[in-house]
């Protein structure tokens, strides 16, 4: 319990009842609180998304419910500008700052060492053909249906596309993959272990990310690291990890015509593939889970030197905050 542990700051991940039962206790007790936000409405309710007035009607609870437990906090973080601006718009009334999740440099590197045939191998990929690699959850808002649909429009058979992780959608993504007849060309490589993810990036030429809901993507980060070009979808925070032309190219979210161009673009540029891939490795720096670190403890310095000043008007506290940010 607080009163036990004695914490200088509570820091909570989400607003559900936990974290928010963390929050009241230490309000009651004046600790100074932080809150990192990564709802998105669109994320919890991919099966309405033919649906789009529905969905919007059903986000505005979400986003109540959200900003009832944050608009409470001393300070809001959120992994990235895109997601501070999509906070800001549900008018939440504490200073928002972005602060990337960050990603482990070190273990997440461009590794000349890694043994690519023997990986791929392990995972059934082809050893000679021009991968593709997605990471991440098999759900619906990842949209990789879309992917699907722009594979099967590829007339090229040069290459493979790696799907790693399992979701809910798996079944209906085998099914699709089956009835476009695209088991040549795509694997599903199921869960892949942590200590296997750097070595599985790096075997990869190009990581793909579909999905128009990401406040960050900590795969697409990971890939990066790894000294991968990325292709993405230009929706939501993902513009701010690609550079078009620089370190790989942007599609428009969820149009499989667009997808299989940036995808038949980026094949036909091999030469480039490591000019890209260097410049991802550079973006990342800025990304680095060390400088992450330290911005969430610049950050608690700072809320912990408003304590005494809230002790005596609450309301200085946001105000003044608000100036720092």
């Amino acid at each position: 319990t607080c009163r036990e542990f004695q914490p200088d700051v509570v820091h909570i991940q989400q607003h559900y009842f936990r974290c928010g039962a963390a929050g009241s206790e230490a309000r009651r007790r004046q600790i100074p609180i932080i809150g990192t936000n990564h709802l998105l409405p669109e994320n919890l309710l991919p099966f309405l998304r033919r649906f789009p007035t529905i969905q919007k009607i059903l986000s505005i609870p979400l986003w109540k419910m959200m900003l009832a437990i944050f608009n409470r906090l001393d300070l809001v973080t959120t992994p990235s500008h895109t997601a501070a601006h999509i906070l800001r718009e549900q008018n939440i009334s504490v200073p928002v700052h972005a602060i990337s999740n960050g990603v482990d440099i070190q273990r997440f590197r461009p590794d000349s060492q890694i043994d690519r045939v023997g990986i791929r191998r392990k995972y059934g990929l082809s050893p000679d053909r021009t991968l593709f690699l997605y990471v991440g959850r098999l759900d619906g808002e990842k949209r990789l249906d879309t992917l699907l649909d722009a594979v099967a429009l590829l007339p090229r058979h040069d290459f493979q596309l790696a799907i790693a992780g399992h979701g809910l959608y798996e079944p209906l993504l085998r099914k699709q993959m089956h009835d476009l007849g695209l088991e040549d060309r795509v694997l599903f490589v199921g869960y892949v272990p942590p200590e296997d993810l750097p070595a599985l990036y790096n075997s990869a030429d190009i990581f793909v990310m579909p999905s128009p809901e990401e406040l960050q993507s900590i795969a697409t980060l990971e890939a990066k690291a790894c000294g991968k070009p990325v292709l993405a979808a230009a929706a939501r925070a993902l513009p701010e990890l690609v550079k078009p032309g620089v370190n790989g190219y942007l599609f428009r979210a969820c149009v499989p015509q667009d997808i299989s161009h940036k995808m038949e673009l980026i094949l036909n540029q091999k030469d480039k593939w490591p000019h890209m891939g260097q410049a991802s490795v550079e973006h990342v720096k800025n990304h680095s889970v060390q400088n992450t670190i330290i911005h969430f403890e610049d950050d608690y310095r700072k809320i912990i030197e408003m304590v005494p000043v809230r002790r005596r008007k609450p309301t200085l506290t946001r105000s003044l905050l608000k100036k720092i940010y």
